[in-house]
């Protein structure tokens, strides 16, 4: 039998989630309590806004998280710049001489660091 033209279609009961169904076979567990399905309607109306509230502040929470990561990974990306900098300034000043430094790369840039400090970052990076 054909559904008559306007009416909508319920969905297979494979096609609704096993806590929607747990919570509709509590609600209509006879026909009398057909009657009160405005009022089951309300309320999934009700949980569903409130789903949708919970789901939109985590959204603005995430966001504002993400922007707080990407401010303070820029600003150690900077400090990490300018620690690499003085280091290259301190091996200009201490000589040319590359015995007793490794090479070092950080980004797109090769700095020569001192054996004593890149096993030092090495053991405290680990």
């Amino acid at each position: 039998m054909e559904p008559e033209e306007g009416v909508a279609r319920l969905p297979r009961s494979s096609d609704v989630s096993p806590p929607l169904l747990h919570f509709l076979n509590d609600q209509f567990q006879s026909p009398d309590h057909l009657s009160k399905s405005p009022a089951v309607e309300l309320e999934l109306r009700s949980r569903c806004s409130d789903l949708e509230a919970s789901i939109s502040d985590l959204s603005v929470r995430l966001s504002a998280g993400f922007a707080l990561y990407a401010a303070h990974s820029s600003n150690v990306g900077s400090l990490v710049g300018g620690v690499i900098s003085t280091l290259v300034d301190l091996r200009s000043l201490i000589g040319s001489s590359s015995r007793g430094f490794s090479l070092v790369n950080c980004g797109n840039q090769n700095f020569s660091l001192p054996c004593f400090l890149t096993d030092f970052l090495e053991f405290v990076i680990s």
